[in-house]
């Protein structure tokens, strides 16, 4: 490169020599040419003339002057190399499937989907990362580890042809910054087969050409360049057009987790995390612990909206750190304050501290383990609900929640040791925000109902399918007053009764008659279960 840079000087020192031989005769023209504006034909002529006289000493040398900086300018631009072109790229071997099966790419395969890819993916792939989810690029590791296994040819093209999320869920549109999952990669959907095939080994090919850390790894914001091996010139600018890393500390994108998946978001870096600004006058609030950023109290909401979901650093306008909080970016309530002390980290061992105080109370209060362990703001933890049905936990988390509910989980392992965990992410509050919806068992093997006991009375659950979580544990005191008035109430219509919550527990305690009506047979049939597990018999 040093020799090519040195031979283009010289070239062009050559023409700037011979440009200071010949340019006197031919400035003289020129001046001509624009002074007398209307005898243009006249000077053209003579100057045209003058290019058919005799070869005289300055001609000559401008010859030779020529001649030397074109060979100059010929061997910068063809580059001094005794190699054969071969030496540009060596053989790529590339795995076509997952059964061992590889493949030779040429040349110019490689030129195509190189092509391809700056064409449909670079936009979003910025050096092999993700810009919706740093979390999931297009390292090996990565690909390997998605379900199901995309670290070949064939299983980038299919995906590519049916895109799904990384754990092979099919709800695309909730991880892609498309609202819609028809709007998907739209250069792609004009693509042949063939074009997705080169495309995909260009992607696989760029885990060869950078060993230390491969593409994708490590720093999500960092480029290729300066970090692996150059590529040859054909494909350098794959490289180079992209715009170098900023300085600052690199941002730490959403981190998506989906129930049923292996994988696992990395751990929270209080450093790297988006800042919340606060507008003024909104931080008041906050500095007096109240627990919600609603939507208009943030100034920067374009700036969180790439990383959203995200935990966010909450900034005052003076530039103080007031906490940490949960951003959503949906409904009224954007952000949900986690801690008002500035860069804590938000892993295992902070849900650990929380729960373990939750457990605490609750036993103090309850004699069995029945009861909602965390009730959201209440609990320090806003925007999240745990019921515990002895060995049985239900998580329900708002929006925004999803983002840390791996290290939740860890901490619920540690301080309950519960035989199954289940997600109920189909609340009402969760469809008013306008969340992902869905319902999953998390750890274990749940074979409902359940039994739980409460005031002395046994009922049988779906905590799978049931409504809310499965109970209704904000009621217990109700069904307590109830219970101490029954000797007033003998006779009792229970409408809408779910389970039958009141009228099992008032059959129990001495109601002569009791009548359950809802509109669910499989919820009235679970009314008839509790009822004979405390010999009642309701109607």
């Amino acid at each position: 490169m040093a020799l090519r840079a040195v031979l283009l000087c010289s070239a062009l020192g050559l023409l700037g020599l011979r440009g200071a031989f010949v340019a006197p005769r031919g400035a003289a023209k020129e001046s001509a040419w624009e002074r007398e504006e209307p005898t243009r034909s006249a000077e053209f002529t003579e100057l045209e003339a003058s290019t058919f006289e005799a070869p005289s000493a300055s001609s000559s040398l401008d010859g030779l002057l020529r001649f030397a900086a074109g060979a100059l300018l010929g061997l910068a631009m063809v580059g001094i190399s005794g190699a054969p072109a071969k030496a540009d790229v060596e053989d790529v071997v590339i795995p076509v499937d997952d059964k061992g099966k590889t493949t030779t790419l040429t040349k110019e395969q490689l030129v195509r989907g190189k092509r391809l890819f700056n064409a449909a993916c670079a936009s979003c792939h910025v050096g092999g990362g993700t810009r919706t989810n740093q979390n999931v690029g297009l390292a090996i590791e990565e690909l390997s580890g998605a379900q199901p296994n995309r670290a070949s040819v064939e299983g980038l093209v299919d995906y590519l042809n049916n895109p799904t999320t990384y754990d092979g869920l099919k709800d695309i549109s909730e991880v892609h910054p498309s609202i819609k999952g028809g709007d998907i990669w739209p250069k792609m959907r004009s693509m042949k087969q063939q074009d997705l095939y080169d495309m995909s080994a260009y992607i696989l090919y760029q885990n060869q050409t950078i060993p230390e850390k491969s593409f994708g790894s490590a720093s999500r914001n960092s480029v290729a360049v300066g970090r692996c091996q150059r590529p040859p010139h054909w494909l350098r600018d794959c490289c180079e057009e992209v715009p170098p890393a900023p300085k600052r500390r690199p941002l730490q994108a959403r981190a998506l987790w989906t129930p049923g998946s292996g994988y696992r978001p990395r751990g929270d870096d209080p450093h790297r995390r988006p800042t919340l600004q606060l507008r003024e006058g909104a931080e008041a609030k906050v500095r007096r612990g109240y627990p919600w950023l609603p939507s208009k109290a943030v100034r920067n909401p374009e700036a969180l909206q790439a990383f959203t979901p995200c935990l966010v650093n909450v900034e005052a306008t003076d530039g103080d750190v007031l906490g940490v909080a949960l951003y959503s970016g949906l409904g009224s309530i954007a952000a949900r304050m986690l801690c008002t002390t500035a860069y804590v980290r938000i892993d295992a061992a902070f849900f650990a501290a929380r729960l373990q105080k939750c457990l605490a109370y609750r036993e103090r209060l309850f004699p069995e383990p029945f009861y909602r362990l965390v009730h959201g703001e209440a609990d320090g933890l806003p925007g999240l609900m745990i019921d515990r049905y002895a060995d049985h936990v239900v998580i329900a988390p708002a929006a925004g929640m999803d983002l840390v509910l791996w290290p939740l989980v860890d901490a619920l392992e540690e301080v309950l040791k519960p035989k199954v965990v289940i997600i109920r992410q189909d609340t009402l509050g969760r469809r008013r925000e306008g969340a992902a919806l869905r319902r999953e068992v998390l750890s274990g093997r749940y074979v409902g109902p359940t039994e739980l006991r409460e005031n002395g009375v046994s009922f049988a659950v779906d905590l799978l399918s049931g409504q809310k979580t499965g109970w209704y544990y904000d009621q217990r005191d109700h069904r307590t007053l109830l219970a101490s008035l029954v000797a007033n109430t003998p006779r009792v219509l229970d409408l809408y009764s779910y389970v039958g919550g009141f009228g099992v527990t008032l059959a129990h305690y001495g109601a002569e008659s009791v009548v359950c009506v809802d509109s669910s047979e499989a919820a009235l049939e679970l009314c008839r279960r509790s009822a004979a597990m405390n010999s009642v018999s309701p109607r």
